[in-house]
């Protein structure tokens, strides 16, 4: 039976809710993952870095200066030849030295705020990380109860504007050595070209094209692999599980890289999670519904070589989107992609691999959709014609919708007679000059056989399905709809 150390550091997440701009909540996380780092680093001075379970930490691996934090809250070490006793003075020197980087006077502030629990535990016959579930769940309940603060300098550094000027926004962020020492600027994804912090609406217009009312939104976007307890355990031996943490290192790297080429600012990716603000709409070919794709490709292709520790399957990740106007509170668009995550994608099943996502409006209108990852193609597809000719015609696309729903009956009996009936449905509900032979009604046409069929696994979470219509219409249409968003011009409503 061996036995191991655990460390936790918070409050995360309520420090994070402190904040309403992209500045205050990528520091918010950032100062954590930097102080695991910390401790990981002392740690390795005093005993074999090899006995650091997870997150994986190498000296030779000096850490990224992009500025994105890839070690999250819980450290797992082997009990070799330290105590308790030295790892929670490692700790505390740790955070000594996070205070002198977050600034002057922050010793007392960050003695009280910043919580490190330590404690033992015995693996038994199961993996450290599954054996440690219940300690680390216990001292972080425990740690919640915090003393009354009198004042937290945390916020003005979040938040502070000199001179009520964009150049001076948040310059006590950049100017504390957290940042100074540890971010090279070239790299970082929270400035613009001018070195000042981006701004929700400066995400949100990353392509530039500010006739689109999809420039006027951005993204939260929230990811966590799917089923990696059951991996873990089939691991079981330490050198595995610390081999896995190297891979989980590498899959953050890989995934902040495409948030940046994208436009958008991660705020944190570590372990097999991922919290990112990013702009709906990046470009020709460029969207939401590829980043997330592309993600999804990467986390498979690293993460494959698990699959015997999967049922033979490989190991899947699910998101959780939200879509919001650039004005729209931060901390509100905080909690929605937390809904679509936890409430939705991740409750599917056993399987998972789902994305939740949902298009919040300034007009108040929402279209949600759960999309297996899979399936994720088949809207990538209707999207990279929305630009073609006749397609950013907002009436005709309505049309469609509106003649579908008109007759919901008669497409419900098509779809149960087979594909020829319903292909003679189409042409005769579709026979107006415009509709007539148009490749893209064929094309939205066919994509409404494949919801049917299952060919395509796109569908409305039961939570958003109030209207008295067939599900799959009701999916069908809010497809429509949102692809009628992309093309429609800023100022619409």
């Amino acid at each position: 039976m061996s036995k191991y150390i655990g460390i936790t550091i918070g409050p995360i997440f309520s420090t994070m809710e402190m904040t309403s701009s992209p500045a205050g909540l990528w520091i918010s996380s950032y100062m954590f993952s930097h102080l695991a780092n910390l401790i990981c680093k002392g740690i390795a001075e005093k005993t074999d870095e090899e006995n650091i379970i997870s997150p994986y930490y190498s000296k030779n691996n000096a850490p990224a200066k992009d500025g994105v934090g890839r070690y999250h809250d819980h450290i797992i070490l082997k009990n070799v030849n330290l105590s308790l006793t030295e790892v929670n003075e490692i700790c505390s020197k740790a955070k000594m030295e996070l205070a002198g980087l977050l600034g002057d006077n922050m010793t007392d502030f960050v003695d009280d705020y910043v919580r490190v629990s330590v404690f033992g535990f015995e693996s038994g016959n199961k993996d450290p990380v599954s054996a440690s579930k219940e300690q680390f769940d216990c001292v972080e309940l425990a740690a919640l109860i915090m003393p009354p603060l009198k004042e937290n300098p945390l916020l003005s550094m979040f938040d502070s504007r000199e001179s009520g000027t964009l150049e001076g926004r948040n310059n006590n962020i950049k100017n504390a050595k957290l940042v100074s020492e540890n971010v090279d600027r070239d790299e970082w994804q929270l400035v613009n070209k001018k070195g000042s912090i981006l701004t929700l609406e400066e995400i949100s217009g990353f392509s530039g094209d500010n006739k689109l009312k999809v420039s006027d939104y951005y993204a939260i976007v929230r990811a966590d692999g799917d089923g990696m307890g059951k991996i873990l355990a089939g691991l079981k031996e330490d050198s595995k599980i610390r081999n896995f943490s190297e891979k989980c290192i590498k899959y953050c790297t890989d995934i902040s890289k495409t948030v940046k080429e994208y436009g958008g600012v991660t705020i944190y990716a570590g372990g097999d999670d991922l919290l990112a603000i990013v702009p709906v709409y990046s470009g020709k070919d460029k969207n939401i519904f590829s980043m997330i794709r592309e993600i999804n490709g990467k986390f498979q292709g690293i993460f494959e070589q698990y699959k015997s520790y999967n049922n033979g399957k490989t190991p899947t990740v699910s998101f959780g989107v939200a879509v919001v106007y650039s004005r729209y509170p931060l901390y509100e668009a905080l909690k929605l992609s937390a809904d679509m995550l936890f409430g939705i994608a991740k409750n599917q099943g056993e399987e998972k691999n789902y994305t939740s996502i949902i298009f919040r409006k300034h007009s108040g209108q929402s279209e949600q959709l759960l999309i297996r990852n899979s399936s994720m193609n088949k809207i990538i597809d209707l999207l990279k014609y929305v630009y073609a000719s006749g397609i950013k015609n907002e009436i005709f696309l309505s049309s469609i919708n509106n003649k579908i729903r008109n007759f919901e009956k008669s497409f419900k009996f098509a779809f149960k007679q087979g594909k020829s009936v319903y292909d003679n449905l189409v042409n005769n509900t579709f026979d107006s000059t415009v509709q007539k032979d148009n490749w893209y009604v064929k094309k939205l046409a066919g994509f409404l056989w494949d919801i049917y069929s299952g060919e395509a696994d796109v569908k409305v979470a039961k939570e958003y399905l109030s209207e008295n219509i067939d599900e799959k219409i009701i999916a069908f249409d809010y497809v429509v709809r949102i692809i009628k968003f992309f093309g429609e011009k800023s100022g619409k409503e």
